[in-house]
C-alpha cells in the first residue's frame, strides 16, 4: 500500500489547483477576513496535503526489502558441512559471493607465492586450507589441510575441518581416511563438538544408527543449550531413531 499516500497527495494537489483556478464550485463557501468567498474544502486541503506528504515520506524511508511476517526468515549463508542429515544449505547472495570470491582469490595467489618460498610454514598452509574452503575449492583445501596437519601440533579443529573438506570433496561419501581423521580429533578432545557431529554422520552413513545416536547425544551435551548445533544434534538423533524403528 505504499502507493496510497502518493495517490492522496496527487489528488489533494489537483483539488488545490482546481480551486485556485476557480474550476470547482464555490458553494459550501465562507467569507474570509477580506470579504472574499473561500471554499470550505480549501481550508482543509493544505493540512491534509501536508499529512499525505509526511506519510509518503515516512513510507519512503522504510527499507525496500522489509521482510513480511508471512515470509520465513532464512539463516545466514554458510558453506556446506557434513553434519548427518542436515537441511539444504542456503545459497549465498551472488553479488556478495562474487566480490568476496574475488578478494579471496587474490589472497590465495599471494599465499601460494609465500608458501612456494616457505613451504614449511604450517600456519600459512592452514590459512590456505580455510581460504580454499570459503571458495568451495575442496580438493585444494584437503591438500592444504594435509600439509598443515603435518607441520602443526595436533589440533582437533584442524582435523575436523580436514575430514569435513575431504568428505565434501568426495561427493559426501566417507572413506577410511576421513573416518580415521575424525577419530584422531576425538582422541585429542573427546567432547569436540564438530568431531562428534562428524563421527555421528559417518556412523549414520554406514547404517550404524545406534552408534550415530551415541555420538550425537554427546554432541548435544557439548553444545550450548538452545544453540543451532544442539538443535541440529536433536534433529539428527530423531532421524536416526526413526530409521531404527522402521526396521
Amino acid at each position: 500500500m505504499s502507493w496510497f499516500p502518493t495517490a492522496v497527495c496527487a489528488l489533494m494537489a489537483l483539488v488545490v489547483v482546481l480551486l485556485w483556478a476557480g474550476i470547482l464550485p464555490t458553494r459550501l463557501a465562507t467569507k474570509s477576513s477580506d470579504g472574499s468567498l473561500q471554499p470550505v474544502w480549501f481550508r482543509w486541503t493544505p493540512p491534509m496535503l501536508a499529512l499525505g506528504l509526511l506519510a509518503s515520506f515516512a513510507l519512503s524511508m522504510k527499507p525496500a526489502t522489509e521482510p513480511s511476517l508471512a515470509t520465513p526468515q532464512l539463516p545466514p549463508p554458510s558453506r556446506p558441512a557434513i553434519w548427518g542429515a542436515p537441511a539444504p544449505a542456503v545459497a549465498p547472495n551472488p553479488t556478495q559471493g562474487a566480490q568476496a570470491g574475488g578478494d579471496l582469490n587474490v589472497m590465495v595467489e599471494r599465499l601460494a607465492q609465500k608458501l612456494a618460498a616457505s613451504p614449511d610454514n604450517g600456519q600459512g598452509w592452514l590459512l590456505m586450507a580455510r581460504t580454499r574452503l570459503e571458495l568451495h575449492q575442496y580438493p585444494e583445501a584437503v591438500e592444504a589441510f594435509g600439509k598443515a596437519a603435518a607441520l602443526l601440533p595436533p589440533d582437533p579443529s584442524l582435523l575436523a575441518d580436514w575430514a569435513d573438506a575431504q568428505v565434501i570433496a568426495n561427493s559426501g561419501k566417507w572413506d577410511s581416511h576421513s573416518r580415521d581423521i575424525v577419530q584422531r580429533a576425538l582422541k585429542l578432545d573427546s567432547a569436540h563438538l564438530k568431531s562428534l557431529m562428524l563421527a555421528g554422520s559417518e556412523a549414520f552413513a554406514r547404517s550404524a544408527e545406534k552408534e550415530a545416536v551415541s555420538y550425537w547425544k554427546r554432541a548435544r551435551e557439548a553444545a550450548q543449550p538452545g544453540s543451532m548445533e544442539a538443535k541440529l544434534a536433536e534433529t539428527n538423533i530423531a532421524e536416526a531413531q526413526t530409521r531404527l524403528k522402521s526396521r
